[in-house]
């Protein structure tokens, strides 16, 4: 240390510049800073212990950069977000290596590291957990504290020396870097210039940033186990068995000591205003609100175990980043924050108090019991005992005070007492007063219970009421700014007592509060409290006054209108503050939803507000700051100092469970098959006040808006359908300060396989197959009685041959026998014999046509799966009886026919290779048949002769039907036909059907033998027509 202190002066200016580098950090933070004037008991204090679910016997504590507040002791390893706490000791499967944490850190970086009794070392982050245990990777010994350099860099304390981590392994730091071995050693901190502070059994010890080896300050500690900075850039040091003190730089070269505290500690903490809090071993906290100023240290503040601390054995200290002040102790946790309400310590046994402001900022404190009353003067109570039993209070125009008291009326002005008994009659035992009000002059009324209303003036009691005063008993009273007197009596009704005359209200016209127990306004307008709410009189007329959103305003004890133009009440809740411009947008619009701020006991409010009937439950002082009256004590609220948490919570989804079995929350949430039940629970990490810290979430794909979740912290939903879903929390901290990203995960639900795509499309392909098997069954029905009715045809067509061939044919050819016999008797040159041998010639003619006729009759289908094998035939049997050739083509797969398509082309083919060789005189013909994708095509070609044009032209022969016959055919399938000379000579008929038309539909293998197995069961059917 000599080294560094020989550069007194530029040490000296570096201090300067940390310390106003502070100054300006801690201006920065000033919003979220506990206010170091007041003192310990006026800031709001809890304690954690095991009945709460809180660890035990903590040794550290550390917040991550999630907002996590992490508890580390003998218990284990714990995670707080200011509502549960909760054990750590599996992270995403793997397990900590020990229950015993002795040191926690949380880096920048969103990292914990860990460090444990048995030695091993873990990074936590990310959800992740890195073990390091084994003896070539962990420190040596047990992990006393870490410490996180300007670089970046962990270091380690441990009960055998100092390590640092380098290239993923801890390497000791021992001789070479000036360091001693083997010993004790505890990281105490870095400081704002860099500086790595350490120390071993005695020695103290320091690392400027950049250099690697330590310097000695000659400093010789006893267990010193940190190094803190304050804001004026003074290092304090802190020692279990001695002293917490500063390190004063002296131009001697020395570090000395001054300023010295007694108290024996683990751990300090400068707080963001500067203040220093000081955990004790046993002594329990201690806290120097301004340690930066020089010279001695005059108040040290104490807060023990009989204030409420947990325990006065503490061990641990931590400011998070709200500015709350957290303690670890050997029974628990603590924590210190900001409270608007700030309660008064009083003395016991006060109770049904009546304020009145005095001057200078004090407040005037009656007690209906027993009890003095209490002038408080910046927070000191001076009580007054001959004043006692106070009921009721009232200040004259002339600014002096009255007191109802056991005796009489106590009247204060220019801080003298003056006692008047009460008037003959009332006895002591009479002496509950219920209001006092003035009577326009220098006098007062009161109204006695039992006694009515009694005039006291120029020191008198006179023994007369106003007839017009109402007779019931006065539960409040108030003089507006007009001079008019305002009663509220029993049970529920409202006076306005104006010119010696009285107006009553009832609750139709009135203000409708139930009873009334406040009355109060500032100018022309008034409002009125009562057990049923709130009322306002402006322009002549009442209005009640209903709250915004699902808040209701209940009974009201007490108001008052500040100068500020606030209005203050003493709801049954808690006390409320309307703002001035919520105040104006009400008297423009009494039917405006009133929009305020409760304060309860989470700001500090020490009980339930007070609901006996009083004068005054309210006041203001002059100071500006409003108390408040409760059945345990006063309280004030500072209007212009009130706290503002700008910080919106980060939010986290904490645990999920499916169906009662917790499972990993993840970006990615995959259900299980037929989960019915799904809870989510989440939560912020706003750690001042987070029993406010409201929620609303969304199930995308569910909702169809934002649920509001109040302060619940868990969604549950139930049979949720197969799907993908996205689920959304957002949350605000107490001040509805909102983080609008909050936080979220992608949720996965399978469907059950009877619900999956590829079930759905089996079973599609299933009815469709059913369908099919149905179609092809339907079709084959239908083929079979198409089969049937063509071959009954078939019989009936050689039924009629056979007739026609046995009847009119044979009488035909026996006819021309006949007339040819009588030809062959008449003379060869006889006219008529040639006009006869011609007319038989035409009957040959005919007959041949007639036999053709009665052949096609006869001739049967061939197999619907061999048509071009049956052309083949009929163009062999009729080359073999003409002079021409005969040629036949097949171009493509020949494919199954309809049968009715195939009975039709054979007859339509059969008819024009019979014209082509009876009639063509032709050579050749020539038979093509092209199977094709889009149609079957027919074409019967010649080299004959011809057909006359005239023929062509008329599309039929004159006395002959074959043509018309083929186009009737033709038609009756669908298909094309074309007659046509070739191009030389010779005849062409082409037949054209549709491939939709001609086939049969193509059968699958299966279905094939499916179909099979229906023809077999179909054959004997048509076999028997």
């Amino acid at each position: 240390m000599a080294a560094l202190l020989r550069l007194t002066p530029r040490w000296m200016r570096l201090v300067l510049h940390c310390g106003i580098a502070g100054a300006v950090w801690l201006f920065a933070a000033n919003a979220l800073a506990l206010d170091r004037e007041r003192s310990l008991a006026q800031l709001h204090h809890t304690a954690w212990t095991a009945r709460d679910g809180a660890p035990s016997q903590v040794w550290a504590l550390a917040q991550t950069r999630d907002g996590y507040l992490w508890i580390g002791g003998a218990t284990g390893l714990f995670r707080f977000d200011g509502v549960t706490f909760e054990r750590y000791a599996t992270v995403g499967g793997t397990q900590l290596p020990s229950t015993n944490v002795t040191a926690l850190l949380a880096t920048p970086e969103g990292g914990l590291w860990i460090g444990f009794r048995s030695g091993a070392v873990a990074l936590l982050k990310d959800e992740m957990l890195q073990v390091y245990s084994h003896e070539d990777e962990r420190p040596p010994e047990i992990v006393l504290g870490f410490a996180q350099d300007h670089d970046g860099a962990i270091w380690v304390g441990t009960t055998r020396g100092l390590a640092v981590r380098e290239d993923d392994r801890w390497k000791p730091v021992g001789v070479a870097q000036g360091f001693p071995e083997g010993e004790r050693t505890r990281v105490l901190g870095v400081d704002r210039t860099g500086t790595l502070w350490a120390s071993s059994v005695e020695k103290l010890l320091f690392l400027p940033r950049g250099e690697h080896v330590f310097r000695d300050t000659g400093q010789r500690l006893n267990d010193a186990v940190q190094i803190a900075q304050d804001a004026a850039g003074r290092h304090w040091i802190v020692e279990t068995t001695r002293s917490v003190r500063p390190l004063a730089v002296a131009r001697s070269g020395r570090v000395g000591e001054d300023e010295e505290i007694r108290v024996g500690s683990r751990a300090i903490t400068f707080d963001r205003d500067g203040g220093l809090w000081i955990p004790t071993l046993g002594d329990g906290l201690r806290r120097i609100s301004q340690p930066q100023q020089p010279g001695p240290i005059s108040r040290i503040e104490a807060f023990t175990q009989a204030d409420g601390l947990s325990s006065d054995r503490m061990f641990a200290v931590l400011e998070d980043r709200e500015g709350n002040i957290w303690f670890g102790s050997d029974k628990g946790i603590d924590r210190f924050r900001h409270g608007d309400v700030v309660p008064v310590s009083l003395p016991p046994a006060y109770s049904g108090f009546t304020l009145m402001a005095g001057e200078g900022g004090d407040i005037w404190a009656s007690s209906v019991s027993n009890k003095p009353l209490l002038q408080i003067r910046s927070d000191a109570l001076i009580p007054h005992a001959p004043v006692a039993a106070v009921a009721s209070a009232y200040r004259d125009p002339v600014g002096a005070i009255w007191w109802s008291g056991y005796v009489g009326l106590w009247r204060h002005y220019q801080s003298r007492f003056v006692l008047t008994p009460w008037p003959a009659g009332v006895r002591n035992g009479d002496w509950v007063l219920l209001t006092l009000h003035g009577d326009g002059n220098a006098g007062l009324w009161a109204d006695i219970r039992g006694h009515g209303f009694k005039h006291f003036r120029d020191g008198k009691w006179l023994h007369m009421a106003p007839s017009h005063y109402p007779a019931s008993a006065t539960s409040a009273v108030f003089e507006d700014a007009q001079g008019r007197v305002w009663l509220g009596t029993l049970p529920d009704r409202l006076h306005r007592i104006e010119g010696g005359k009285t107006h009553t209200y009832t609750t139709k016209e009135g203000p409708n509060v139930g009873r009334v127990m406040a009355i109060g306004g500032r100018g022309p307008h008034l409002w009125v409290a009562g057990e049923l709410g709130l009322g306002l009189y402006h322009n002549g007329r009442f209005s009640k006054i209903v709250a915004a959103g699902n808040d209701t305003l209940g009974s009201i004890s007490g108001l008052v209108e500040t100068a500020a133009g606030d209005l203050w009440l003493n709801d049954v809740q808690g006390a409320i503050r309307v703002p001035a411009a919520e105040v104006s947008q009400v008297l423009a619009n009494p039917e405006h939803p009133l929009h305020y701020r409760r304060f309860d006991y989470l700001d500090g409010l020490p009980g339930a507000p007070q609901m006996v009937p009083s004068n005054f439950t309210v006041a203001e002082a002059s100071d500006g700051r409003v108390w408040f009256a409760t059945d345990n004590g006063l309280a004030w609220i500072d209007p212009g100092r009130l706290h503002h948490n700008p910080l919106p919570p980060p939010v986290r989804v904490r645990a999920v469970d499916v169906d009662g079995r917790p499972v990993s929350p993840g970006a990615l949430l995959q259900l299980p098959v037929g989960a019915q039940q799904l809870r989510i629970a989440y939560t912020a990490l706003s750690l001042s006040i987070p029993e406010r810290v409201r929620f609303r979430y969304r199930l995308e794909g569910v909702d169809q808006g934002w649920q509001d979740a109040g302060t619940r912290r868990e969604a549950i939903y139930t049979n949720l359908r197969p799907g993908h879903y996205r689920f959304r929390v957002l949350a605000a901290n107490e001040d509805g300060i909102w983080n609008e990203r909050g936080a979220g995960m992608e949720i996965q639900i399978p469907p059950p396989f009877y619900l999956t795509s590829w079930f759905l499309a089996l079973c599609v392909l299933v009815v469709a197959g059913l369908l099919w098997l149905i179609y092809l069954r339907r079709l084959r029905v239908m083929e079979a009685r198409l089969q049937a009715r063509l071959a009954e045809r078939h019989l009936e067509r050689e039924r009629i041959a056979r007739e026609l061939h046995d009847t009119l044919l044979q009488g035909i050819q026996g006819l021309i026998l006949r007339f040819q016999a009588a030809i062959e008797k008449l003379p060869a040159q006889e006219p008529a014999r040639v006009a006869m041998e011609g007319a038989l010639e035409r009957a040959d003619d005919v007959l041949s046509e007639g036999r053709d006729r009665v052949q096609g009759l006869r001739a049967a289908a061939a197999p619907v799966s061999d048509f071009p094998h049956a052309l083949a035939s009929v163009g062999a049997d009729l080359m073999h009886d003409a002079a021409a050739d005969f040629q036949m083509r097949v171009e493509g797969m020949a494919r199954p026919l309809d049968p009715l398509v195939h009975d039709e082309m054979f007859s339509i083919a059969r008819e024009a290779l019979i014209n082509a060789f009876n009639h063509a005189q032709a050579s050749t013909v020539t038979l093509e048949l092209h199977y094709s994708a889009k149609a079957l095509r027919l074409c019967i070609s010649d080299d004959g002769r011809g057909i006359a044009s005239e023929v062509l032209a008329a599309g039929v022969r004159p006395g002959h039907w074959g043509l018309a016959g083929m186009r009737e055919r033709a038609a009756r399938i669908g298909a094309t036909l074309a007659f046509r000379n070739g191009v030389a000579t010779g005849t062409e008929v082409e037949l054209q059907v549709p491939a939709k038309i001609a086939y049969r539909p193509a059968v699958s293998g299966w279905l094939r033998w499916f179909r099979s197995l229906r023809q077999g069961s179909i054959t004997p059917a048509a076999d028997s027509r």
